[in-house]
């Protein structure tokens, strides 16, 4: 009898138990269901517009805005009229829309994973100009890939495609393959201070600077975020003609040396093979004609402004000046050039030095040559 009342009394605390079980499964599911259903509405609502902006800003050094921000999970996320300009002043985006297709299945097994298309209105970056174009990008298993695109820069021509593996830290954006980067683009004072400089300091505190450049890229190798700059890698070739400039603190002591004048003079720069690495750009000779007279460089210039570098100047220490396309007689004189980009130090004294050595070996020939006319006679 008592084993009866125990019975009828645990079938209702196991029913119970799997009515509470239940419950919790049905409010798991519908909260589920609900956030679901809730979340797009509140990606795509004012308020929350307003806080991604906000986590955005705290994220980068800049200041970011955009018009309007949805999310539908069929559709994927689409963000319009973005604005962001960096507090340098040196960066600036204007994107018409960015359209995202994540595949949740992935996210939620932690593989990010989506395609993207990039509407460019305009973007500027340290004296670059870009055009309005569409970018292509995807990201499979933290592997960014950037589809091969090209716009206008500058009235000339910008290609790029390339990759970055985020697996990695720091996260690098490397060129798939070798690329022509820039096609006949128009020189600035901004990209002559900022880029050109580290190419060769006679850019160095330059002004009404215009050209037409090439660069014509083997290698690229740039980290995003959080990396040193001697993480930057770049090996290729870089060329301009038509270049005019006001000023040139550096190549007017160079012309001045040689009794010469850049004014009114078109400037090219020869093609030539640079590799940056560690840091430091280095290339063995890079010919720049200033008119019909050629000034040759060689050397390294640093990221930290430093020099240490030789120039040849067009003329020699028997007084010949050396003209392009013209063989020169005599050997050229040679200089070296120290300093920092800010402040380049030119040896003038390695040039008195070497008019000085002339100057002995002169007259240590006509000392010879008269005590042989005495032996002769």
């Amino acid at each position: 009898m008592m084993q009866t009342e125990k019975k009828l009394k645990a079938k209702p605390q196991r029913k119970t138990g799997k009515r509470i079980l239940k419950l919790v499964l049905a409010l798991a599911a519908v909260s589920i269901v609900v956030a679901f259903l809730l979340t797009p509405a509140f990606i795509s609502s004012e308020k929350g517009r307003k806080i991604i902006l906000a986590k955005i800003n705290d994220f980068l050094d800049g200041q970011t805005d955009f018009a309007s921000l949805s999310m539908s999970w069929r559709k994927g996320i689409k963000v319009t009229n973005i604005r962001f300009n960096d507090s340098a002043g040196r960066t600036s985006v204007a994107l018409k829309q960015i359209a995202i297709k994540p595949r949740y299945l992935s996210i939620l097994l932690g593989k990010l994973s989506f395609n993207a298309k990039l509407g460019f209105e305009q973007a500027g970056y340290m004296g670059l100009s870009f055009g309005p174009t569409t970018v292509d990008v995807q990201i499979r298993n933290g592997i960014l890939k950037i589809e091969p695109f090209s716009t206008t820069v500058n009235n000339g021509q910008f290609n790029f495609s390339g990759e970055a593996d985020f697996s990695r830290k720091p996260a690098i954006l490397k060129t798939d393959r070798p690329i022509q980067i820039i096609e006949n683009i128009q020189i600035n004072d901004e990209i002559s201070r900022e880029l050109l400089v580290y190419i060769n300091p006679v850019f160095a505190n330059a002004f009404n600077v215009s050209g037409v450049g090439n660069f014509n890229c083997e290698r690229l190798a740039l980290p995003l975020a959080g990396a040193p700059r001697e993480k930057l890698e770049i090996i290729g070739t870089i060329w301009a003609d038509d270049i005019r400039l006001s000023v040139s603190d550096l190549l007017s002591q160079i012309l001045t040396l040689a009794g010469l004048s850049f004014r009114d003079q078109n400037i090219k720069v020869h093609p030539t093979r640079f590799v940056l690495t560690d840091g430091f750009l280095r290339y063995d000779d890079m010919q720049v004609d200033v008119g019909d007279n050629p000034v040759n460089f060689g050397g390294v210039i640093g990221l930290d402004k430093s020099l240490n570098m030789t120039i040849t100047l067009p003329y020699t220490l028997k007084g010949e000046t050396a003209r392009v396309g013209k063989e020169t007689v005599g050997q050229r004189i040679s200089l070296p050039l120290t300093g920092t980009i800010d402040r380049p130090e030119l040896d003038i004294g390695k040039l008195l030095e070497l008019q000085l050595k002339q100057q002995l070996e002169r007259r240590l020939r006509e000392k010879l040559l008269e005590g042989l006319d005495k032996l002769l006679k």
